[in-house]
């Protein structure tokens, strides 16, 4: 039920009140740090994920892995690849967070509206993405726990059935 009253003349006609800003204002630099936090991890994943994939091509070009050959590396060189891909789910998040912070300070210095509109536009679609990451975390999970489940069956399958 609504009170037929406008949001914006609750608060007197001023939507930009000291709390709101204020509140802002203290969430803009927990968000920029946890962005930066989001972008070297990122980094970092980005170099291991290199970091692998050329060390498990060059143990398989040297010889360094006595019985393994050229095969017997591409578990590190895949586990790169998985490094690198983690590292988009990363980065992203990191992006829309900064993207965040930097419409909060644009706010801050102009007190608009359309700047409010603006960081909140832009932490509804860092919530988004979020939510989407979670739902294709959980789907992956779901997956993977189906996979080791076959795979230890098919393990147990293969096992020789115990002497009478």
């Amino acid at each position: 039920m609504s009170s037929g009253v406008d949001p914006i003349s609750r608060s007197e006609g001023n939507v930009m009140t000291p709390t709101l800003i204020q509140a802002l204002a203290g969430t803009k630099p927990w968000v920029q740090f946890c962005s930066i936090i989001g972008f070297i991890i990122t980094g970092l994943m980005l170099l291991a994920g290199v970091g692998m994939m050329i060390a498990g091509g060059f143990m398989a070009t040297t010889g360094d892995s006595p019985g393994m050959g050229a095969m017997g590396m591409a578990p590190l060189a895949l586990m790169g690849v998985a490094y690198l891909v983690i590292a988009g789910f990363y980065f992203f998040p990191s992006l829309k967070l900064w993207r965040y912070g930097s419409q909060i300070a644009s706010f801050i210095g102009s007190n608009s509206v359309t700047d409010l509109e603006s960081a909140l536009e832009a932490q509804r679609s860092f919530w988004k993405l979020a939510g989407i990451l979670i739902c294709v975390g959980i789907a992956l999970y779901i997956v993977f726990m189906i996979l080791i489940f076959a795979a230890a069956a098919g393990s147990a399958m293969l096992l020789p059935s115990p002497a009478p």
